[in-house]
C-alpha cells in the first residue's frame, strides 16, 4: 500500500483534541444536590489537582474513530498489489533557448525563469522516475538523460543551457521528444516556450506517446530591433550598406542609430519607427572598409537584437600576378573581377613565393608551383611541371552541370580549336573532356597550391572573345581562392572555415575575446556562434603573408524578435503508442469516506436517544 497525500495524516493529530474536549466536558459536568453540608468532607478532593481520565464512552470512540479514518482518507492510501506493478514515470523537458529567451521582462531573462521553474520541477521527482531534457532551437538536440547522468547531472546541464540561436525547428523537436519517450512508462512530455513564432497547426494535432503540457514564458511585450542588415559593392569601389528597422509594437518608438565603420562612428542619428511597422537605412562608404556595425540604442526587454554586424573581407582587393608571354585576352578578363588587383610580371621578373594570393601564368610555367591560388593558361611544352605529350583537335563539348567552375558560363557556340594534352600529375583531375575524351581544364590541388589548368590553345579559339571566358576566369579564380566567408550568420548557425591546405592553422575569436585554434587535422566547423557581435578569424598563408577576416552574428529577425506571443497551441488529447494498459491502483479513501459517514450517523443516533 502507499499513500499519494502522505501530509493528509497531519489530521491524527485531532485524537488528542478529541480527548481534551471530551476530558473538559466530563469535568464541567453539572449536578442538583439538596445540601452543600452533605458534601464537605469531599472538599479536599474536588480542588485537589489529581488528573482524572474520561469516562470510555460509545460517543468519545465514535468520535475518535471517526478523525483517524478522514485522516487516513486524506492521505489517499491506495493498494497497489491490486493493480499490478507500479507505473514508472518518464518526463521530457523541452526547453526553448532561442534569442528570444533572452528578454528581460522576467528576472533574470525568460531563460532563467524557465531554468528555475523546470529544477522545481525536478526536485518533485522520485527515486524510480527518469527525465530527458531537449534544447527546443534552429538545431534540436537531445542535452542529457537522467538515465546516464543522474538527476543531479541534467540539473547542471539545464543550469548551463544559454540562448543559442534564432529560429525554431519544431518538427525535428517534437520528434526529438517523441523518440525520448520509454515504453512501459507513463510519459509527460514538458514544453517551455514564449511562443515567439507560429506553431503549425498540424503538429499539435499530432499523434504523441506522451501527454503533452506547454508552459507560456512571458508575456506580450513591445520591442524593437535591427532585421537586416547587407552591403554590396558599387560601381567606384565603394559599399552601398543597407539596413531595415522593424517595431514590434502597437505604438511608435523613437530609437537613435549609430553606424560604426572599422570600429569608428560613421553616422549616428534619430529614427522614428512607425507603430508595426518597418524602416530602411542606406549608407554609402568609402572603399576598403573592413566591419560594419549598426547599433539601436534607447533599450527594451531584447537587446541582442539590437544590434548587427557584418564582416566584408571579400571587398578587401585580391592581391594578383599574371605572369604571361602574350597575355592579352587573359588580363582583359583577370581586370573585369572589381575586386582583384593585377600586377602584370614578365617570366624573368617572376620572383618565386613572392607571397601573392593569386598567381596567374600564360604561355610560361616555373620550376615549382607557387603557393595560394594558381592560374595556368596555354602550358607550354618542355615543362617538368606539366608535361606536355602534344595538341589534339577538339570535337563537341559538353560542361558537366552542377559543377560551380562552369556556373553562367554558355559554350553554345564556342569552337575550341585545340588543347595540350598532358601527363598530369597524380594531384591533378580533368573537369572538362570534349566527346573523345581529350582534356581541356584540370583541377586540384598540392601542398599549398590550388590550381586550374586550361589547356586550351587561346589563339585557336574563340573561347576568349566571347562572353563566357571572363565569367570561366571569375569562376577560376573562386575556386583557387579561399572560400568566401559570409558577411554575416543567424545566431547558432554554424561557420564552415576555409580548409587547412589553405591555412593549416586558423584561430577564430568570438565578440566576448574568447579564442578557439583549428589546426590542420579535424573538422573545420565552428559552432559555438551563440553570442551576437564580430568573429574575428586570423592566419597566414604558406608564404608568410597574414590573413584576417570577420563575419558578423546577429538575433534581430522577424520571427525571433517579435515578442507579441502567438497563441499556446492545443495538443490534441490522444492515447499514447506506449500506453501500459496498467491502472493506477485501488484508492481507498472512498470506502474510508463512507466508514466516517457512518460512525456520524451512530453518532447522531446515540445524541437523539
Amino acid at each position: 500500500m502507499s499513500l499519494l497525500q502522505p501530509l493528509g495524516l497531519l489530521g491524527l493529530l485531532s485524537l488528542p483534541v478529541i480527548v481534551l474536549l471530551h476530558l473538559w466536558h466530563e469535568r464541567n459536568r453539572h449536578a442538583l444536590i439538596p445540601s452543600l453540608n452533605l458534601w464537605r468532607w469531599l472538599e479536599r478532593e474536588v480542588r485537589g489537582p489529581r488528573m482524572r481520565l474520561p469516562p470510555l464512552t460509545l460517543v468519545l470512540l465514535l468520535h475518535l474513530l471517526a478523525a483517524a479514518l478522514l485522516s487516513l482518507a486524506l492521505a489517499r492510501p491506495r493498494l497497489n498489489f491490486l493493480a499490478g506493478p507500479a507505473t514508472l514515470n518518464r518526463l521530457v523537458l523541452v526547453v526553448d533557448n532561442t534569442s528570444s529567451m533572452a528578454a528581460t521582462d522576467l528576472a533574470p531573462t525568460r531563460l532563467g525563469w524557465t531554468q528555475s521553474r523546470a529544477a522545481q520541477l525536478l526536485a518533485g521527482l522520485s527515486a524510480h522516475d527518469s527525465v530527458a531534457l531537449i534544447s527546443a532551437g534552429p538545431q534540436p538536440r537531445l542535452i542529457a538523460d537522467s538515465r546516464q547522468v543522474g538527476v543531479t547531472g541534467l540539473l547542471a546541464e539545464l543550469v548551463a543551457l544559454e540562448p543559442a540561436g534564432v529560429g525554431q525547428a519544431w518538427p525535428a523537436t517534437l520528434a526529438l521528444a517523441s523518440a525520448a519517450a520509454l515504453p512501459d512508462h507513463d510519459n509527460r512530455i514538458v514544453i517551455y516556450s514564449d511562443g515567439a513564432f507560429v506553431f503549425p497547426e498540424t503538429l499539435a494535432a499530432a499523434k504523441y506517446p506522451a501527454r503533452m503540457e506547454w508552459v507560456r514564458v512571458g508575456e506580450p511585450r513591445p520591442n524593437q530591433a535591427v532585421v537586416t542588415l547587407a552591403a554590396r559593392p558599387t560601381g567606384s569601389g565603394g559599399l552601398q550598406v543597407f539596413a531595415r528597422l522593424a517595431n514590434f509594437s502597437d505604438r511608435a518608438a523613437d530609437r537613435t542609430i549609430t553606424l560604426l565603420t572599422d570600429g569608428q562612428v560613421f553616422d549616428t542619428h534619430a529614427v522614428q519607427l512607425t507603430a508595426a511597422g518597418t524602416l530602411g537605412q542606406v549608407w554609402t562608404l568609402p572603399p576598403g572598409v573592413g566591419t560594419v556595425q549598426l547599433s539601436l540604442s534607447g533599450g527594451d526587454v531584447l537587446p541582442a537584437d539590437d544590434t548587427a554586424s557584418l564582416g566584408l573581407q571579400d571587398s578587401r582587393p585580391i592581391e594578383a600576378a599574371l605572369v604571361a608571354v602574350d597575355g592579352a585576352a587573359v588580363e582583359r578578363a583577370l581586370r573585369s573581377i572589381p575586386t582583384l588587383t593585377l600586377t602584370r610580371l614578365t617570366p624573368a621578373e617572376y620572383v618565386p613565393f613572392a607571397g601573392h594570393e593569386l598567381t596567374i601564368f600564360e604561355g610560361w610555367l616555373p620550376a615549382v608551383l607557387p603557393q595560394g591560388g594558381v592560374l595556368i593558361f596555354d602550358p607550354p611544352p618542355g615543362r617538368s611541371l606539366l608535361p606536355v605529350r602534344g595538341f589534339s583537335e577538339l570535337g563537341a563539348v559538353l560542361p558537366p552541370s552542377g559543377d560551380p567552375l562552369f556556373d553562367d558560363v554558355e559554350l553554345e557556340h564556342v569552337v575550341f580549336g585545340t588543347a595540350a594534352q598532358i601527363n598530369a600529375p597524380a594531384w591533378l583531375a580533368p573537369a572538362l573532356l570534349d566527346d573523345a575524351q581529350h582534356e581541356i581544364i584540370w583541377r586540384g590541388s598540392t601542398g599549398a597550391s590550388r590550381v586550374v589548368a586550361f589547356g586550351l590553345v587561346l589563339n585557336d579559339t574563340n573561347l576568349a572573345r566571347r562572353a563566357a571566358f571572363p565569367i570561366l576566369v571569375a569562376n577560376a579564380v573562386a575556386e583557387v581562392l579561399p572560400p568566401a566567408l559570409p558577411a554575416s550568420l543567424r545566431a547558432g548557425e554554424a561557420l564552415a572555415l576555409p580548409p587547412a591546405d589553405i591555412f593549416a592553422d586558423l584561430t577564430v575569436t568570438n565578440p566576448n575575446g574568447e579564442s578557439a585554434a583549428f589546426g590542420p587535422s579535424g573538422a573545420r566547423v565552428y559552432g559555438a556562434t551563440s553570442a551576437t557581435g564580430l568573429y574575428r578569424l586570423a592566419s597566414q598563408f604558406a608564404s608568410g603573408q597574414p590573413w584576417q577576416a570577420a563575419v558578423g552574428v546577429n538575433a534581430g529577425a522577424l520571427d525571433e524578435s517579435d515578442l507579441r506571443a502567438q497563441a499556446a497551441p492545443k495538443f490534441t488529447t490522444r492515447r499514447g503508442a506506449f500506453d501500459t494498459g496498467l491502472s493506477d491502483g485501488l484508492e481507498l479513501w472512498p470506502l474510508l469516506a463512507a466508514l466516517v459517514a457512518l460512525c456520524l450517523l451512530v453518532e447522531a443516533r446515540l445524541a437523539w436517544r
